[in-house]
């Protein structure tokens, strides 16, 4: 152990970066982290080796070890006190000195009044190095459970391909809630962005809700005509893993059956590995502006001592890191699609584009106007101006799409969920907007949910004869994923 002393402070610069990775692994790609890792390894190498030039190996081990450890906690420390509300202790001018005074503490100690540190250093040694092995496990697992093949479900079959085939577009405006809870939550009165859907050939389900309350729930169903407890293994429920949503969504029966009938598939990056299909015909993603921070990195920043100079208001700006570079990257992420939608028609189809638009879900970086919204909005007030926002741009695209397909497109345009600073009833309540050439006015009604989009659709413009489903609404917490709580639409004129 003797000849292998940094290795000491290079578990130590690498241990927390893993540990955070695994900890966010399933809103990012785990190549997300390499360059975190990297720099870990690297602050370990440069500390380690400039104690040594005035240090023997083992002291030089352990105080680099205590520096990493310190500067890797100060971050969290900082946002758990703010978390719980103790905002008084959550103040930089208090924290920042005591960790200073910890690191004086312990350089003391080990520089003056402990002479053996050889059990020290093994100890540190061995923590940082079982500590290690959970989140590399952690990744390694969610990995292959998310590469596992699913049970999914056959396609329907039975379609026929009409003579011009219309494009479809499936567009998820994330948390995107319906007219009556914006108003009474948000203050947000869209009747004319419905009128202006509606007086477009537009079908508005009034009552429409959700099937479930999660991104990855709402999108397992919806893509597969199915309730999830129709698709998914007793043991998947039994579980609570949403890991392997991930296949029902990407690899749909939705999906599937055009496929098989001609349809190529265009979709959109959009931030969260879990909707983006890659492997689409076509699969889009804006050119990164800039050299900044990707999400994984920001997060690193915010929970480091590095945070100490992201809250500086008085340092030169070369200085500090842009943690507001997540924030811009999701803008240009949005922009990039919506206006992508705007050129589809030009392209050959016949095609099925998934959008899944993470707006007005924050980030808020949108105001009404299209501006850049301020940093640390009001929650309430951003997800309001997202909302108008986005209704200038919705009616544009649609009148952009219709305009210019050669056949009329299919149109489906919804909230996978409601709001995110909303109640069970509110957080099931989504805008929920259908344009299916063809489809007799009597097959639409106010209450209409995904589950049956695609099976309506289907049927309209395919000859189907797919069974429309009870339309149900299944409240259901991240914790617990599948113990469902039935939530009854209680707008007047909604079906009990």
């Amino acid at each position: 152990m003797k000849k292998f002393h940094w290795l000491t402070p290079l578990l130590w610069g690498i241990y927390p970066v893993a540990a955070l990775l695994a900890a966010n692994i399933d809103e990012l790609r785990w190549t997300d982290g390499l360059r975190g890792l990297a720099a870990g390894a690297l602050l370990a190498a440069a500390l380690y080796a400039l104690l040594r030039l005035r240090l023997p190996p083992e002291k030089a081990a352990v105080t680099a070890s205590l520096a990493l450890l310190l500067f890797f906690t100060y971050g969290h420390v900082y946002n758990a006190l703010k978390d719980y509300g103790l905002l008084a202790f959550a103040r930089h001018r208090l924290l920042g000195p005591l960790w200073v005074i910890l690191l004086a503490a312990g350089v003391w100690a080990v520089l003056r009044k402990v002479r053996d540190l050889t059990s020290i250093q093994q100890a540190l040694t061995a923590i940082a190095a079982v500590g290690l092995a959970f989140p590399l496990y952690q990744i390694g697992a969610y990995e292959i459970r998310a590469s596992r093949a699913a049970d999914l479900p056959t396609s329907p079959g039975g379609l026929t391909v009409p003579a011009n085939p219309p494009d479809i577009y499936y567009l998820i405006f994330d948390a995107y809630a319906r007219d009556d809870s914006l108003s009474q939550t948000y203050g947000v009165d869209i009747a004319d962005f419905l009128a202006g859907l509606e007086a477009r050939g537009f079908y508005v389900a009034r009552c429409a809700s959700s099937n479930y309350a999660q991104t990855r729930m709402s999108l397992s169903s919806s893509l597969n005509m199915s309730y999830l407890d129709e698709l998914l293994p007793d043991e998947v429920i039994a579980s609570g893993d949403q890991t392997a949503l991930q296949a029902y969504i990407k690899e749909s029966a939705v999906r599937a059956e055009l496929e098989a009938i001609g349809y190529q598939t265009i979709a959109f990056e959009t931030g969260f590995t879990w909707t983006e299909w890659r492997d689409a015909d076509l699969f889009l993603a804006p050119d990164a502006q800039g050299s900044g921070l990707n999400h994984f990195e920001t997060l690193l920043v915010e929970t480091s001592a590095l945070r100490l100079l992201t809250d500086a208001s008085n340092l030169p700006a070369f200085l500090v890191p842009d943690t507001r570079y997540k924030e811009q990257i999701h803008r240009q992420r949005v922009l990039f699609v919506l206006d992508e939608l705007e050129a589809m028609p030009a392209r050959p189809g016949p095609k099925f584009v998934f959008g899944h638009i993470v707006s007005p879900h924050p980030p808020y970086v949108f105001n009404a106007d299209g501006s850049e919204a301020p940093p640390d909005p009001d929650p309430a007030g951003a997800y309001a101006e997202q909302v108008r926002y986005l209704n200038t741009r919705i009616l544009a695209l649609v009148d952009t799409l219709l305009a210019n397909s050669a056949t009329p497109p299919i149109i489906l345009i919804q909230g996978d969920h409601g709001a995110i600073l909303a109640d069970k009833q509110e957080r099931m309540q989504i805008l929920s907007a259908y344009y299916i050439p063809g489809a007799a006015a009597e097959v639409f009604y106010p209450d209409l949910s995904p589950v049956n989009s695609f099976r309506l659709a289907f049927n309209a413009a395919f000859g189907g004869n797919l069974p429309l489903l009870p339309d149900a609404s299944y409240f259901s917490t991240y914790a617990a994923p599948y113990d469902y709580e039935t939530i009854q639409d209680i707008r007047p004129g909604c079906t009990p």
